[in-house]
């Protein structure tokens, strides 16, 4: 996965693909007119429930608009599958999609382990980082990773936990409480409140695994976009 460093750099470097669905659209609109964000560059999902004005708006900004409704797959799914059409870079980042319902939640984590785990990848599928104001997420597939961990955005909380149907085997190295071929399942046993003791981190895992992190508060600064 390379290093993940600082999240700050996440909202202050250039992106080439920026990408979000109707509702993400609506909540931007305000900050991309005053030019505090950037526009996306593409919106994907019922872009017929956005206002003409809306809409409008966007299309001024050379933003590509794609229409689709799937009763069986998410928006962040469809936004993922545009981003593979384009050849983005790993890591992918979403903003936000780890608040309100419970329900959307799990069909973030959804999209995660169905794009970890498509075969249909002719190289591993990029590493895909969740960030809101509190959190830093990421889905593993199968296999073995290695991370680099800036703490100065860390509160070194984390946490280890199961997310497929199947056996998780999991060996750690870099955590106060590692694993060591440990099943991990619901119900059974999950690793939460664990703690980071280096700045280099090792996972290996028989199946995709979430990693959760805390983030120090303010690291992102996802609640004031002029800072």
């Amino acid at each position: 996965m390379g290093s993940i460093v600082r999240p700050l750099e996440v909202f202050t470097k250039e992106s080439q693909e920026r990408i979000t669905n109707d509702t993400g659209a609506i909540e931007l609109e305000t900050r991309a007119r005053s030019m505090r964000l950037k526009c996306p560059t593409a919106i994907c999902g019922n872009i017929h429930g956005l206002s003409d004005f809306t809409r409008n708006f966007y299309k001024e900004k050379q933003c590509t608009l794609l229409h689709e409704l799937g009763d069986n797959r998410t928006d962040l799914s469809a936004c993922l599958d545009l981003l593979r059409a384009a050849n983005a870079p790993s890591p992918t980042v979403v903003l936000g999609g780890l608040s309100g319902r419970a329900d959307r939640t799990l069909g973030t984590l959804h999209s995660l382990v169905e794009l970890q785990s498509d075969s249909s990848w002719s190289a591993p599928p990029p590493y895909v980082i969740i960030l809101d104001g509190d959190n830093l997420v990421c889905v593993l597939r199968q296999g073995s990773h290695r991370f680099e961990f800036d703490h100065s955005h860390l509160t070194g909380t984390c946490g280890i936990a199961p997310i497929c149907q199947s056996e998780t085997l999991v060996t750690t190295d870099g955590y106060r409480w590692n694993l060591e071929r440990t099943p991990l399942a619901f119900g059974s046993n999950i690793s939460t409140s664990n703690e980071l003791i280096s700045e280099q981190v090792m996972v290996n895992t028989s199946a995709p695994l979430i990693l959760t992190f805390e983030l120090l508060s303010g690291s992102t600064n996802m609640t004031d976009p002029q800072q």
